[in-house]
C-alpha cells in the first residue's frame, strides 16, 4: 500500500497500475475528484478532501451571503484546471456568474498582472484556484495592492500550515473548507499534542496529517481483519468498515472509492481572536457528508452500481 501522494498528475498516473500489480493506494493530500470519477479504481480510496468537497460548499456559502460575481486565478496545470472546473460548476448551479479567468505558471513569484486583471473585473469574489506557496504569495501580494478591501477572497484549498505561514494578521478573514482542526475537542487536542512532540519545531498538524494517520491506521486494521495483506481482501475489509477515529466519525467508503465524512467551513481568525501561535481557525459550520461530497448518483465511476 502507498499512502499520501501530493501531486495530481502522479496520482492519476498510478491509478491504472494498481489493478495491474494488485496494490492499494490511499490518497490523503491529492485533491482531484477525478480519482473517484472517470479514473476510479477498485484498489484505491480517496480519504480526505477532493476538489468537489473543497469548492461546492464554499461557493454556495459565498452566494448565500449575497456574492454573485466571481473571478478566478488558476494555476496552469492539471489540478488548477480541475479545481476551477468544480468551482465554476458550483457557481453556475447557485445562480452566480463567472466574470473571467486568468492562468498563472506553477510556482510563479509575481502575481501583479494577474491581480490587476482580477481587480479590473469588478468581481465580488476573487477565487484562488491554486495551492501552497502560490496561494500564500498571491494573497500576500493582493494585500499589498489593497484588493481585500474591495473584493472578497476565498481559496478552496488551504491548510492550517498555510495560515500559520501567512500569520493571523495577514490571513484574517479568509474562508475555506477543512477536513479536521486540532482544537475541535479533547481527543483532537490530545492527538495534536502527541504529534507536535515528535514534529520538527513542535508544529501542530493540519488536516492532511491527521488524514494520513487515519488512512494508515484503518488500513492496518483492515489487514488484521482480513488476515492477509492481499489487496482485494484488504479492500473488502476496509470498505466494510465505519471510520471512527480522531480524524473522522461515521466515515463510509463508497463504491467509487470516496470516503465521505463531515467537513467544516472555517474562517481564519483575526490577530485579536488568536490566543496562541496555532490558534488560527474558527469553525463556522459543519458540512454534513451527504451534502459535502459529490452525490454518488452523479459519479462517473464505472464501479458504481446503477
Amino acid at each position: 500500500m502507498i499512502a499520501d501522494y501530493a501531486n495530481t498528475s502522479v496520482a492519476l498516473g498510478v491509478q491504472p497500475l494498481l489493478t495491474q500489480f494488485n496494490r492499494i493506494a490511499i490518497y490523503t493530500s491529492v485533491g482531484t475528484s477525478v480519482l473517484t470519477g472517470k479514473a476510479c479504481s477498485p484498489r484505491s480510496v480517496h480519504w480526505a478532501h477532493d476538489t468537489y468537497a473543497m469548492t461546492q460548499p464554499l461557493m454556495r456559502a459565498m452566494i448565500a451571503s449575497g456574492k454573485k460575481t466571481f473571478y478566478f486565478l488558476v494555476a496552469d496545470y492539471t489540478f488548477g484546471d480541475i479545481l476551477a472546473g468544480d468551482c465554476k460548476a458550483a457557481i453556475e448551479a447557485g445562480g452566480g456568474k463567472l466574470l473571467g479567468t486568468v492562468r498563472h505558471p506553477l510556482a510563479t513569484s509575481d502575481f501583479a498582472s494577474y491581480l490587476v486583471s482580477a481587480q479590473a473585473s469588478g468581481a465580488d469574489v476573487i477565487v484562488l484556484c491554486n495551492g501552497g506557496t502560490d496561494t500564500t504569495n498571491a494573497y500576500k501580494q493582493a494585500i499589498e495592492f489593497g484588493l481585500p478591501t474591495k473584493h472578497a477572497f476565498v481559496t478552496p484549498i488551504m491548510f492550517l500550515s498555510d495560515v500559520y505561514s501567512l500569520g493571523a494578521a495577514t490571513a484574517q478573514g479568509l474562508r475555506f473548507t477543512n477536513s479536521w482542526y486540532w482544537d475541535m475537542n479533547d481527543a483532537t487536542r490530545a492527538w495534536a499534542k502527541r504529534y507536535a512532540s515528535a514534529a520538527p519545531g513542535g508544529a501542530i498538524p493540519n488536516d492532511t496529517h491527521a488524514a494520513a494517520y487515519s488512512a494508515v491506521l484503518n488500513y492496518l486494521r483492515a489487514v488484521a481483519k482480513a488476515g492477509t495483506d492481499e489487496a482485494g481482501a484488504v479492500m473488502g475489509a476496509l470498505k466494510a468498515t465505519t471510520i471512527d477515529d480522531v480524524f473522522a466519525k461515521g466515515g463510509k467508503i463508497r463504491d467509487d472509492g470516496k470516503m465521505v465524512f463531515d467537513r467544516y467551513l472555517v474562517r481564519a481568525k483575526t490577530a485579536d481572536e488568536s490566543k496562541s501561535p496555532w490558534d488560527l481557525l474558527t469553525i463556522e459550520r459543519t458540512i454534513q457528508a451527504e451534502v459535502g461530497f459529490r452525490p454518488i448518483s452523479e459519479s462517473e465511476c464505472t464501479l458504481v452500481k446503477r
